[in-house]
């Protein structure tokens, strides 16, 4: 094997691989990115929906009527009315269960009443919130909760992961792309840099075998 070719065996994959980390590690750090802004802005979103069930809870406390069954379904009527023009994106939305499993609060009347102890993802919720990913209706949705005490409700904010994560799904194919076309210009610069190297080199060894 000669100098050229050695030289190109030891650089060459060398190049490629760190071409293909750099195109995975900005994709890793764009996925997270995203996620933590889809994260933050849910809980901005899920803040909005508790401060509006607070507000009606308060009323009831205001005028003495915590105990009286007609108003506490008025006022969680009122807040469910609320929390529903609250906009979570495109395709995201809010809704409460109880710690039944009966969901209390949907955008989708259908779904009010519903059972849903027996799914996995209401056995992870939490008293004291947190965030949880799962199957909502055969899609996959990223979620925060958070637990609302008086009226024993978690009330989730969901967005569907292909909103949340649809930057970072629209240039994965972009940076497959780029990782190959780069990989060939540079495979190409190094060849000629190599063969302009290596040159001189061949000079000296085709004189030293002429003598």
């Amino acid at each position: 094997m000669n100098t050229y070719a050695k030289i190109l065996v030891t650089t060459l994959p060398l190049v490629l691989f760190s071409l293909i980390a750099a195109a995975g590690t900005t994709y890793y750090f764009t996925h997270q990115a995203l996620t933590q802004l889809a994260e933050t802005w849910l809980q901005t979103r899920l803040e909005e929906a508790v401060q509006a069930a607070s507000e009606q809870k308060d009323i009831l406390y205001k005028y003495g009527l915590e105990n009286v069954p007609a108003s506490n379904a008025k006022a969680q009527l009122d807040a469910g009315r609320r929390i529903s023009h609250i906009d979570v994106g495109r395709e995201g939305y809010i809704f409460a269960v109880d710690t039944r499993g009966v969901i209390a609060m949907h955008p989708d009347d259908r779904m009010i009443g519903a059972d849903v102890s027996a799914q996995a993802w209401f056995r992870r919720l939490r008293l004291d919130g947190g965030r949880l990913r799962y199957d909502a209706q055969g899609v996959n949705s990223l979620a925060l909760f958070n637990y609302f005490e008086p009226w024993q409700w978690y009330i989730l904010a969901v967005d569907p992961e292909r909103e949340v994560y649809g930057v970072a799904t629209r240039m994965r194919p972009y940076l497959v792309y780029l990782g190959i076309i780069s990989s060939i210009v540079l495979a190409g610069a190094l060849m000629l840099l190599t063969r302009r190297i290596t040159a001189p080199l061949r000079e000296l060894t085709d004189g030293v075998e002429s003598i």
